[in-house]
């Protein structure tokens, strides 16, 4: 049966969540790159990859209930909708997350020395949040699951709003709302303590950009200014990368407006690439496709080989031997993962057909 072409991954936004993951691991690795000093280094500013999975899962959560038949939907409906549709979405990275958790916690359990047992009790108190996403301000051992747990929280109450029938109405509202977290609330606040409002502003960027994309996909453009959107689009993610890599410091208080400017040249960029017509975005390349699907692996599974090198390699192997183990190490690691899982979904299904049936 083929796929539906709206169902389609789109190569180069694959690629993209690739491309931001790679980057995320580097700013996840001072204590192997910088041993001393290790408060300042470039890309400090990449966390806000992670802002660029948020928008994406806005986006896409969006252009799903985009069907006047949600609309029409009594206000029950549309909440057990939107329970049914994160229950969908999240059941699929449940796998990835408990194999990273368990692995992370393995590796500190035995590194550490517990001098009682209110600390060894601690620290599988600490698994348990973990292991059941309930650690949204980013407590625990791997830590990376806060983006997990803000989304889960958030996601449901943002599913319903998306089937509302006042979407015009919630559109105007959740543009505000964007400008004053990533302009105002987050000037003076830490973004490590507001997760909740940051996955929801990531979430709501994602909603703005999928209406940007669609007026844009409606018009009719020639094939110069077609080119020329490309064009734009690749310089506006290049823009967003010099960003990145000229302010080491990249949320500290007085460069707050560094941080907007780099969301919005991935907004921009994004509303672009989504709207179907620029030439990246008709590009289909199945190793970029692969790439992304890997991509939530590479996310988790980087900080637990950064650990087992920090905490037993780290003064024995040169920085660019480290460095090199981190980054074969992770994807080792995350397609050794992803194909256990995958594999196990396919197998899985048919054992419990066969026992059933001859169980009758």
């Amino acid at each position: 049966m083929k796929k539906n072409k709206e169902n389609r991954p789109i190569s180069v936004v694959e690629l993209l969540r690739f491309i931001a993951c790679i980057f995320i691991i580097w700013y996840h690795s001072p204590y192997i790159r910088y041993q001393e000093n290790f408060s300042v280094f470039h890309f400090a500013g990449a966390f806000l990859f992670v802002e660029l999975f948020f928008m994406l899962t806005g986006y896409f959560t969006v252009k799903h209930f985009a069907n006047k038949k949600y609309e029409e939907k009594s206000f029950d409906e549309q909440c057990k909708e939107a329970a049914k549709y994160t229950w969908k979405k999240f059941k699929v990275f449940l796998p990835y997350t408990i194999i990273a958790v368990l692995l992370m916690y393995l590796v500190k359990f035995i590194y550490l020395d517990f001098n009682s047992l209110e600390e060894l009790l601690g620290f599988f108190k600490r698994m348990v949040l973990e292991l059941t996403l309930l650690n949204t301000q980013g407590g625990g051992a791997l830590g990376l699951t806060w983006y997990l747990a803000a989304v889960v929280v958030i996601y449901p109450i943002f599913c319903t709003f998306c089937q509302s029938k006042h979407k015009t109405f919630l559109f105007f509202l959740i543009v505000p709302f964007c400008l004053t977290y990533y302009l105002g609330f987050a000037t003076f606040s830490s973004v490590d303590t507001t997760t909740l409002l940051r996955s929801l502003a990531g979430l709501s960027m994602g909603a703005i950009v999928y209406v940007l994309s669609e007026y844009i996909k409606k018009l009719d453009f020639r094939k110069v200014w077609i080119v020329f959107l490309s064009i734009a689009e690749l310089l506006c993610f290049g823009i967003s990368l010099i960003f990145l890599w000229t302010n080491n410091r990249m949320l500290v208080l007085e460069d707050r407006l560094y941080s907007f400017n780099v969301i919005f040249f991935f907004m921009l960029t994004l509303a672009l690439l989504l709207s179907g017509k620029t030439l990246q975005s008709k590009i289909r390349f199945w190793p970029f496709d692969f790439l992304g699907k890997i991509s939530l692996c590479f996310y988790l599974f980087h900080q637990v080989v950064n650990e087992v090198i920090v905490l037993y390699l780290n003064d024995y192997l040169s920085v660019t031997t480290k460095m090199i183990m981190l980054y074969v190490g992770t994807f080792v690691v995350s397609i050794s993962v992803y194909s256990m899982v995958e594999l196990a979904k396919i197998r899985l299904p048919s054992m419990r057909k066969v026992f059933l049936k001859d169980k009758t």
